[in-house]
């Protein structure tokens, strides 16, 4: 269960099958970050997966870039976690403007993000 470095954070796939992104503190994620993003998360995880996304860091994220990240094919479900109201935001602005191709979840408690990720395991 090693991190893996990724553009804008690390990420790691965990016995149970859930994988994990967190995303590195105080970032702004312009398009091209989420390009790199997507294709190295592509490149992690040959098939979907549920996604437990930790956004806690986030100061923004470029329209665009949320665009390339809601269309992108590496999640079969995706949990985000906020703690504080710049990702927050972000994650209201995924969810409500970008009608991701998956399942999209915003979860204060990494638990109940957890439980809710469970039930999309094969």
């Amino acid at each position: 269960m090693d991190w893996v470095k990724v553009p804008a954070g690390s990420v790691r796939e965990e016995p149970s099958g859930i994988v994990v992104l967190r995303i590195d503190d105080d970032i702004r994620i312009d398009t091209d970050t989420a390009r790199d993003l997507v294709a190295a998360l592509d490149a992690f995880i040959p098939t979907p997966a549920p996604f437990l996304v930790d956004l806690s860091g986030v100061i923004w994220a470029e329209k665009e870039a949320r665009d390339v990240i809601a269309a992108s094919h590496y999640a079969t479900a995706r949990a985000i976690l906020v703690r504080g109201s710049a990702s927050g935001v972000v994650a209201q602005l995924f969810q409500h403007l970008h009608h991701p191709d998956v399942v999209t979840r915003t979860f204060t408690n990494e638990d109940d993000a957890r439980e809710w990720l469970e039930t999309f395991l094969t």
